[in-house]
């Protein structure tokens, strides 16, 4: 016969010793500590289920996303660049986040039990602990290119394209004299290639790409912070990979 029992998270381990509970489901690192502390092993881990499966979920009301954007953006990119953290250089930072986690405004479990999970391996009983480097994964399996995003990104900048070339038709330069938008706007449209956006059909958008190149003053430009002379002719040169990581990088930040 089986009967649900509710217990918060941190509890399961003493209600099982206890003797309250005969078995929990839970993530770590409390079915190690069932395991250190001699009480229960664990029977399968979702891992062995699912492997990669997407375990927790970071969600927020609409209202409170609507009443604090900004500080729901600046979580959102914390939690990536924790994830990157964690993952990064082979798991090389997970003991330093065992002793944050281990801390008893946290976890507050103790080290051992949340390095067991944490560091690459799992421990299915005293004695038997395997090598489970893909235990924890937070980043590195996230797909790099996700195909709506790229199509949504691409199909609003040929908009921004066609826009630009309707008020080119009857302008040498987008606001009277050459100004500060031609600059602007020069500078994200003439990487086009890279980006995968086509300028076919854009015959005044391609003669002003040709006189706001011709520029000396725009040619120096481009050369800061540094030269990267493949990106707008070789989209998956080194360089314009180069490029593409350090965007990523800053974004993330």
């Amino acid at each position: 016969m089986f009967t649900p029992f509710s217990a918060s998270t941190p509890q399961m381990p003493a209600t099982m010793e206890a003797g309250t509970i005969n078995g929990y489901c839970v993530g770590e690192p409390w079915n190690q500590q069932a395991v250190f502390k001699g009480i229960g092993v664990p029977v399968v881990t979702d891992l062995e289920i699912w492997k990669n499966n997407p375990e927790k979920v970071f969600g927020v009301t609409e209202e409170w996303a609507k009443a604090n954007p900004n500080t729901h953006v600046a979580v959102v990119k914390a939690l990536i660049r924790a994830a990157i953290w964690l993952d990064e250089k082979d798991n090389a930072n997970r003991q330093a986040a065992v002793d944050m986690l281990a801390r008893s405004q946290y976890v507050g479990a103790d080290r051992a039990v949340i390095a067991s999970s944490m560091t690459g391996t799992f421990e299915y009983e005293r004695g038997d602990k395997r090598a489970v480097p893909d235990f924890n994964v937070f980043f590195r399996y996230f797909p790099e290119k996700i195909q709506p995003a790229i199509d949504r990104y691409q199909h609003e900048c040929r908009r921004l394209f066609e826009v630009l070339d309707a008020r080119l038709a009857d302008h040498e330069w987008l606001a009277g004299d050459f100004s500060i938008a031609d600059i602007a706007n020069w500078s994200w449209v003439r990487t086009y290639k890279w980006s995968g956006v086509e300028v076919d059909g854009l015959d005044h958008l391609q003669r002003w790409l040709g006189q706001v190149a011709a520029r000396p003053a725009c040619q120096r430009g481009v050369e800061i912070p540094m030269r990267i002379p493949n990106l707008t002719d070789e989209p998956n040169s080194d360089a314009a990979k180069a490029f593409a990581k350090g965007a990523q990088t800053l974004l993330q930040r």
